[in-house]
């Protein structure tokens, strides 16, 4: 075999579904790759698309026996030896940059089909993708915007914050509930907006601490909208409205 070792990037990696498969190998560090990595759903896929531009990062594993490891990951990957062509992934020789002095060859499974409207993992961390995954965006509008009123009021963690608006919407109505807090309605005029803030948050903390509090206490509904972030950007954002909107 051209090296004893393999190069991991997604659901092999340490702590993840498939880390078991390579419980046996011996460890030898994170390193980095030349590729991109995209969003398959239930995997990352690698591809060696813009090489020069993007580095993946994953774990670098080394075996006597290899060979025997590959038979069986060659079958989970779909790489088919004899028919390269329709294999899902194909098994290529890599460099991996271990460090600034350091690099190792060892093969790596590489995406054998279009990335084509899959979501580009641009840290090229898979771990840290998992992470990032697991907060949404919420869009906050009318009495949330007094200063301090989301922050003080209800204290969850905000990873991140920036203006967003909705476009061909307007506040339309004020209901004051019990507790004195304003929601507003909308309605469509063409080319109004609501101003507002995005927020992002532990998707955890919005199902325990935000749900309980708009859905239940003040019989609102969370929903998605696409929020607008600035002339070029938008954001699909979790937000809460009344049920009937005027």
């Amino acid at each position: 075999m051209d090296s004893d070792k393999l190069f991991v990037y997604g659901t092999f990696l340490w702590e993840q579904t498939r880390y078991h498969f390579l419980r046996n190998m011996r460890f030898v560090g994170r390193g980095k790759v030349q590729g991109c990595l995209f969003d398959a759903g239930p995997y990352p896929v690698f591809t060696k698309q813009n090489p020069a531009e993007r580095l993946v990062i994953g774990e670098l594993y080394q075996s006597d026996n290899l060979i025997n490891y590959l038979h069986e990951l060659d079958e989970i990957e779909g790489y088919y030896p004899e028919s390269k062509n329709d294999s899902l992934f194909t098994r290529e020789l890599t460099k991996v940059i271990i460090s600034q002095n350091q690099q190792e060859n060892a093969y790596i499974y590489v995406y054998n089909a279009p990335v084509t409207g899959l979501e580009c993992i641009v840290s090229g961390d898979y771990a840290q993708y998992l992470h990032e995954s697991s907060t949404a965006w919420v869009f906050f509008f009318g009495s949330h915007l007094l200063p301090g009123k989301f922050e003080s009021g209800i204290s969850p963690e905000i990873l991140q914050s920036c203006p967003g608006f909705l476009d061909n919407l307007k506040l339309a109505s004020l209901n004051i509930r019990k507790d004195r807090t304003l929601f507003p309605g909308m309605s469509h005029p063409q080319g109004d907006k609501i101003q507002g803030i995005l927020y992002r948050l532990l998707f955890q903390q919005i199902q325990e601490i935000l749900d309980p509090i708009y859905t239940k206490e003040q019989g609102l509904t969370r929903t998605i909208l696409k929020i607008q972030a600035d002339s070029s950007h938008y954001a699909y954002a979790e937000t809460y409205l009344p049920k009937n909107i005027e």
